[in-house]
């Protein structure tokens, strides 16, 4: 069978006419030029080029061989450019679990300035931990520690932290709410507030039962009446009907700011939640993965940020 590499140093002499100028053309040597030569000599079983000093006079067979391989030549030379470009211009793919509230807070106003791919994956800590460990996530953004029996494979780094509050929709009356809190009488407040339908996430209740047994020493007395399928949801229902909800400061700044929400209550022992980034302690994309790290510290809340440093 014949050798590409033969074919290719045979048309660079008969293209040249000389080895000494083909080699570099090939980044090769002489010798080495001559040895491929050689090799494809024995194998057809005829010379093909004649000596004139410095000069490689290719023979008739020689000029019939390159008639028919130059076509193949030139396209395997096309092809491998095309493959070459492509490698170049081949864009590293990130892949990231975190909820989807936070990725459209922080990161999706900053994916055109990335020189990376990000594929982003939304769902419960439970799955992503398990996408995490079969290696289908690069990182991992989440308020869940890192379990110990993981701690080989992967590192967690604290970057920010989130603190749970207790909101209403805007048109609540909360002067009940204010008096009971101030006379510490925590009791009627659980009453006052089993008095309004309560939002909460499909499957992700941690926020509810947290806050609840932080300031109530209790477990969560009740079911909530509505159970959406993201906090982003559960703001915009509270945006437009009453109700109550768990949810962390980072998500409702800005709904706090402009009045669409009221801040209730922020708790008489504060739910505070640290937020981490989880990776592979060998991952090969370290930097892609310090990138994120630092748009994420850099663009989460200027509140969650003060806090960090007070």
């Amino acid at each position: 069978m014949l050798n590409l590499e033969w074919l290719r140093s045979f048309k660079a002499i008969y293209e040249e006419g000389n080895i000494s100028r083909a080699a570099p053309k090939l980044y090769s040597s002489q010798p080495g030029l001559s040895m491929q030569l050689r090799a494809l000599e024995q194998h057809l079983g005829y010379k093909l080029f004649i000596r004139a000093g410095r000069q490689m006079k290719p023979t008739e067979e020689a000029k019939q061989l390159h008639a028919y391989v130059l076509p193949a030549l030139e396209r395997l030379e096309q092809v491998e450019e095309l493959f070459q470009q492509t490698a170049l211009q081949k864009r590293e793919r990130i892949r990231i679990g975190l909820c989807s509230e936070i990725f459209s807070l922080v990161l999706a106003p900053q994916l055109s300035t990335l020189s990376f791919d990000v594929h982003a994956r939304f769902a419960d800590n439970s799955t992503l931990f398990k996408e995490l460990e079969q290696g289908l996530l690069d990182l991992l953004i989440t308020a869940q520690p890192l379990d110990h029996s993981l701690k080989k494979r992967f590192e967690a780094a604290h970057f920010s932290q989130e603190q749970l509050y207790l909101v209403g929709s805007k048109n609540l009356d909360l002067s009940p709410f204010r008096q009971a809190i101030e006379a510490q009488d925590y009791k009627r407040l659980t009453q006052q507030l089993r008095e309004f339908p309560w939002y909460a996430v499909i499957n992700e209740m941690e926020h509810s039962r947290r806050f609840w047994s932080d300031n109530f020493d209790e477990s969560l007395p009740f079911q909530p009446n509505f159970m959406l399928p993201s906090l982003a949801t559960i703001i915009q229902c509270l945006k437009t009907q009453e109700g109550l909800a768990i949810i962390p400061d980072i998500l409702i700044q800005k709904e706090l700011e402009s009045k669409e929400l009221q801040l209730i209550w922020s708790g008489k022992t504060p739910s505070v939640n640290p937020l981490y980034f989880i990776r592979d302690k060998h991952s090969r994309k370290e930097k892609e993965l310090e990138l994120l790290k630092a748009i994420f510290k850099q663009k989460m809340p200027p509140q969650i940020k003060k806090e960090l440093q007070s």
